[in-house]
């Protein structure tokens, strides 16, 4: 469609328009003019040039990094809006870089949403740092991207060993389980947050019932069992950062029921050089065994 007409003749070269509206762009192309009038439209005229009424986006701040994370392999970040500026923000582009040290960035996400604040990389490998960089953009272009953001993606510590019966404090209703620590942190500098310790019903079903421990602490007592059953420990560590759960411990099977008591020693007649001694072997219950 045919535009308006602007008379750069007072300004050689150069021309500027006020009629435009802010945040719309606009196609503009320059005609020769001279005494016998402008040139015509299908001569000798320059191409279209494209330009914007408004200015590129301001840096924004740096993003920031949403907690708990979801998993070990996945990161979420978010940031505030662009405010301040007089154009209009259409969206937002996020840069990340593969987490090895060097590796230059790479666009990840380009919305053309202006609401949309928060953005989540996958399949991230544990242990390693990813670094996060956010522009704005405008009808004019991106503007300059934030500084970046390192985030750890969660390195979850190893499986801490199979849980063992105390039988010195073990009865007919409970026992205590005692553990190794995992063999692994998940990565130099992260620390073990605590424990998470699991329980089934003692009739088979699902080992889901959990009881949290401090990480200095490495054992556990379950109380009110039912005499009798045979229940499944299982034993999880936690890394300290993220709360994330590493693997589960193997299982083990324990009967809730009383050690049996000291077996009865019967002292016979004794002899110049010998005493004759005899055992009898006693149930939890008390019962003599033949």
């Amino acid at each position: 469609a045919a535009g308006n007409a602007i008379d750069a003749a007072s300004q050689p070269l150069t021309c500027t328009d006020t009629t435009v509206t802010a945040d719309s762009l606009y196609k503009y192309r320059v005609y020769a003019k001279n005494a016998a009038g402008t040139g015509s439209l299908a001569g000798d005229v320059s191409a279209y040039t494209l330009l914007a009424a408004s200015a590129a986006p301001s840096q924004m701040s740096a993003p920031t990094q949403v907690t708990p994370p979801v998993s070990a392999t996945e990161v979420s970040i978010e940031w505030s809006a662009v405010t301040g500026d007089a154009q209009s923000i259409q969206g937002y582009r996020v840069y990340m870089n593969s987490g090895v040290e060097g590796s230059s960035f790479t666009l990840v996400s380009d919305a053309k949403d202006a609401t949309l604040l928060s953005y989540t990389a996958h399949d991230l490998t544990p242990g390693r740092v990813y670094q996060f960089k956010v522009a704005a953009v405008t009808v004019a272009g991106e503007g300059a991207a934030s500084n970046p953001l390192s985030v750890l993606a969660a390195a979850l510590p190893g499986a801490p060993g199979t849980p063992t019966r105390v039988l010195t404090v073990s009865t007919a209703t409970s026992f205590e389980v005692e553990w190794a620590p995992p063999a692994s942190t998940g990565a130099p500098g992260v620390a073990i947050g605590g424990y998470n310790v699991y329980i089934d019903d003692g009739l088979g079903g699902s080992i889901a019932t959990v009881t949290n421990k401090a990480a200095s602490v490495t054992s556990h007592t379950f109380t009110s069992l039912t005499a009798g059953r045979t229940y499944r420990v299982q034993v999880a560590a936690t890394q300290q950062t993220s709360g994330l759960e590493g693997p589960r411990s193997p299982v083990t099977s324990l009967v809730a029921s009383a050690p049996p008591p000291a077996p009865l020693l019967t002292v016979g007649n004794a002899s110049a050089n010998s005493v004759p001694l005899s055992r009898t072997e006693l149930t939890p219950q008390g019962i003599l065994l033949p």
